[in-house]
């Protein structure tokens, strides 16, 4: 496995282009990941970002390492603070 990726959520902006060399089209990825064809789509769009588990499940599934599904630039999003709570007071 690649080195570790720091916690968050993750813009997949890869995600379409290695799919598509893949060749998997969007209904057999959701398949082979156990996610829903939706979430694919979703993230795919870039609507949503992935949550470790499943960009890790879908990068399983395309055989690559979640960093290839990542832009190399794209920090990951950090996960919104808890409810009543500003970012400011959670740091």
């Amino acid at each position: 496995m690649g080195k570790p990726l720091p916690p968050g959520r993750w813009r997949l902006v890869n995600l379409r282009r290695v799919r598509i060399r893949s060749g998997l089209s969007l209904r057999k990825l959701a398949a082979r990941a156990g996610v829903t064809q939706a979430t694919i789509s979703r993230l795919e769009l870039l609507h949503e970002s992935a949550n470790p588990i499943t960009a890790e499940r879908i990068a399983a599934a395309l055989g690559v390492e979640v960093s290839a599904l990542l832009g190399e630039d794209e920090p990951p999003e950090a996960d919104p603070p808890p409810l009543g709570e500003t970012a400011a007071s959670a740091a």
